[in-house]
């Protein structure tokens, strides 16, 4: 678009609490507001506001420590996430408007190879039986497993720990404590630091490059979970490399199966984003990219 933005003045209000920025609008205190949250969207729909939507490659996930005890055995980052029922969760968290998730690359994604589809590219959830049969084979060996979850100190995430610490109290040989951290003191400890056993975090994008060479690569600068696994980083140098997509396709196949076999996070709910409309907001040309950014050169009056 060329000449100058339709609008005049453009005010940005950082608002945290998610009920709160939906009451903004009811109030007619704003006009629009973005959210990668369920239930947030979920609340809106139901309140009838005009919601505009896309799917994203990525979600919500527990990230494992994967450079030191008890998260540095594959076998105690596996059984998490067969005792966790994505799905179950999406009913009690987001009241069903979450999507469980089953493969990182979105169904649908022009990056995602057919074989996306194979079990063997699944991501593990779901199945106790197998959860307490790892369990119990690390507690024979001296290694009970004890951890501490790591999340913010938001209603949203107060939800999910909880219901994660309600599933993991109905198995044995599992120890599971919470500690809830104000933005800047979770991000110093889990992000910067990296002092943490298991954290909430979450991942959202189109294209997978740069966003999945940053966060999985042995090198990669967003690589918290500092997860070292040779076969991805080749696949990931191999995509960064070419613009081929059927290429880039297979590599992040590799990448997938990888994820399924290894697993270094619990990815639970899928990604998306979403812009939400006051009923009575004059706004045209409401438009998302990326994680959500709203274009605002093209935002005008209705």
């Amino acid at each position: 678009m060329g000449g100058r933005p339709p609008l005049k003045e453009l005010t940005l209000k950082p608002v945290v609490d998610q009920s709160q920025r939906l009451a903004m609008l009811a109030a007619n205190q704003a006009q629009v507001l973005t959210t990668a949250q369920a239930k947030l969207l979920g609340d809106a729909q139901k309140a009838g506001l005009p919601v505009l939507t896309e799917g994203k490659s990525g979600g919500f996930m527990t990230l494992f420590n994967t450079s030191r005890p008890p998260f540095d055995d594959p076998r105690a980052r596996r059984a998490f996430a067969l005792i966790m029922d994505p799905v179950a969760r999406a009913k009690v968290v987001t009241d069903g408007t979450g999507k469980p998730l089953s493969t990182f690359l979105r169904p649908g994604s022009e990056f995602a190879a057919p074989e996306f589809a194979a079990p063997e590219a699944t991501l593990p959830s779901n199945n106790r039986v197998e959860a307490q049969q790892l369990l119990d084979a690390l507690a024979a060996e001296g290694k009970p497993l004890a951890f501490t979850y790591s999340t913010y100190n938001s209603p949203g995430s107060h939800l999910t720990a909880e219901y994660w610490l309600a599933q993991t109290a109905e198995m044995k040989n599992i120890t599971m404590k919470t500690e809830f951290l104000e933005g800047t003191q979770y991000l110093q400890k889990v992000q910067i630091q990296r002092q943490f056993d298991a954290g909430e975090f979450v991942l959202s994008f189109d294209d997978p490059e740069p966003v999945l060479y940053n966060f999985l690569h042995s090198k990669g600068q967003d690589n918290h979970m500092q997860w070292k696994n040779p076969a991805v980083d080749q696949a990931l140098d191999q995509a960064r490399a070419t613009t081929d997509t059927s290429t880039r396709r297979a590599a992040y196949a590799v990448v997938q199966r990888e994820l399924a076999k290894d697993v270094p996070m619990f990815a639970y709910e899928q990604a998306f984003t979403a812009a939400i409309r006051a009923k009575d907001a004059k706004v045209a040309n409401l438009t998302v990219f990326e994680d959500g950014l709203i274009m605002f050169d093209r935002l005008g009056p209705a």
